[in-house]
């Protein structure tokens, strides 16, 4: 980072580099291409096997000043405004450290005390990690060598996010969720028998132990009354044959663990009635006029993408929603609904997205719920296209359980998450994924029709106070 620097460069910069960010093109030394820069430290970061945080590195420093690898001097500036000096360090590559960069040669130092202290509290974490999962009855001799000794990997990273959602279930004491997602993956398993000795191949070979806890993971965040898709399986990598068997044991899954309907209070618009006429969308994908205002875009310092940038182009690239959610660029496996906010949160940023193809896997509001959650509007003052930050109850932070207290009633606004009852959480669960659809669309300026292109008195809030359309 400090080779691709013109030298005297303070610390913070010298950071931003580190991260794989570009600082301003002056910054750099003649010849230096900043993507390639950053590609390359990026490379070395990784060959380290485990990556490192940036203070990880930034405890390298003096080290290397003090073996006559970096070289370190001070610099003054006047504080605009004020009698005040600012003194800071900068530093530039000797030429010892430039052959040793450029000529590969190894660079010995001492340990730094702070770093022995960090290296011994992710060797602790390591050990418990594989500690719980050995618990849990997983072989960890399924586990790759490189990610036993580094902790972290696609394999072990996956059975970490199941082993911790079945843990955090526990703890809040929904033991029937625990029951049918150890029988899902019981399932998945025997399925996984079946096939090795149809076709006499190991267990293994059909699907991959991770692979298996992420579809698992994937399934058992659908939506009432979705199924897991064939192609979206494929595409995440399963290549055995006997895909429909499979497909049909998680369908089979998903219909006994169905909870018993319950009334969401969806069949009663604002007044009256039980219309509830689906939402039409448009053939072409939907391009807001421009960004929400209060659209927060944070990229993240290793992709250079946000959190949901990501989900979205890849669906915009043809990929489906399950797919994305079994294989997300973390390699962690991510729930489906979570893609899907993803890829609705597009529509905040100003970018286009196919609503007609995202509702063919997650139903939007019909026209007496987009007229309940209205109401919601209505009753509680609460603005969903205005400041999340100062939009809710009494002028605080917006919060869904508030916004649908004329739904849910003030008794289970109150309620903490272990009081509910499982008929209030499956009521609550279920407007929260609408709402998932309303807020975004409210917030992007959508005006949505309903069957028999009636607009359903759709109400669109600017700063010019309301009109009905």
């Amino acid at each position: 980072a400090v080779l691709a620097l013109n030298g005297d460069q303070g610390m913070s910069k010298i950071e931003e580099v580190l991260k794989g960010k570009t600082v301003d093109g002056y910054r750099y030394r003649r010849g230096v291409n900043p993507t390639t820069a950053g590609e390359e430290i990026e490379n070395a970061r990784k060959l380290m096997g485990k990556r490192k945080p940036v203070s990880y590195f930034k405890e390298m420093i003096a080290p290397l000043v003090q073996r006559g690898y970096l070289r370190q001097n001070t610099k003054s500036m006047s504080v605009p405004g004020s009698r005040y000096t600012k003194t800071f360090s900068v530093y530039d590559i000797s030429p010892a450290g430039r052959e040793a960069v450029l000529g590969q040669c190894p660079v010995i130092l001492p340990v730094p005390a702070s770093i022995r202290e960090v290296e011994r509290q992710e060797e602790e974490k390591r050990l418990k990690t594989l500690a719980d999962l050995k618990d849990a009855g997983v072989d960890l001799d399924q586990i790759p060598q490189a990610e036993l000794e580094n902790g972290d990997g696609e394999v072990l990273s996956a059975l970490k996010r199941w082993h911790s959602y079945l843990d955090s279930l526990r703890k809040r004491g929904n033991t029937e969720r625990v029951d049918e997602l150890d029988m899902l993956r019981e399932r998945i398993e025997g399925w996984r028998a079946d096939t090795a000795q149809i076709y006499r191949m190991a267990p293994a070979a059909v699907l991959e132990e991770h692979l298996l806890v992420k579809i698992a993971y994937a399934a058992a965040s659908l939506g009432a009354g979705a199924k897991m898709d064939k192609d979206a399986l494929i595409a995440a990598g399963v290549r055995s044959a006997g895909l429909d068997e499979l497909v049909a044991t998680l369908a089979e899954w998903a219909q006994e663990t169905k909870k018993p309907e319950h009334d969401t209070g969806a069949d009663v618009g604002r007044n009256g009635g039980g219309a509830s006429n689906p939402m039409i969308l448009p053939s072409e994908p939907y391009q807001p006029p421009s960004s929400w205002e209060y659209a927060s875009y944070r990229p993240n310092k290793k992709t250079g993408l946000a959190a949901w940038e990501s989900s979205y182009q890849r669906f915009l690239s043809g990929e489906h929603p399950q797919t994305i959610a079994i294989n997300p660029v973390s390699g962690r496996a991510i729930q489906v609904s979570t893609v899907i906010g993803h890829i609705l949160e597009g529509l905040l940023h100003g970018r286009p997205v196919p609503l007609s193809r995202l509702a063919q896997i997650s139903v939007p509001p019909d026209e007496a719920q987009w007229r309940r959650l209205e109401e919601c509007d209505d009753l509680t003052g609460m603005d969903v296209t205005a400041d999340p930050s100062t939009s809710g109850a009494g002028g605080e932070r917006f919060r869904l359980s508030d916004f649908l207290v004329p739904i849910m009633g003030n008794e289970f606004a109150g309620k903490e998450y272990k009081e509910r009852t499982e008929e209030e959480q499956a009521k609550f669960t279920r407007w929260c994924q609408l709402c998932n659809w309303y807020m975004p669309l409210r917030r992007a300026g959508y005006v949505p029709q309903f069957g028999g292109g009636s607009r359903g008195n759709v109400k669109i809030k600017n700063t010019d106070g309301e009109a009905n359309v």
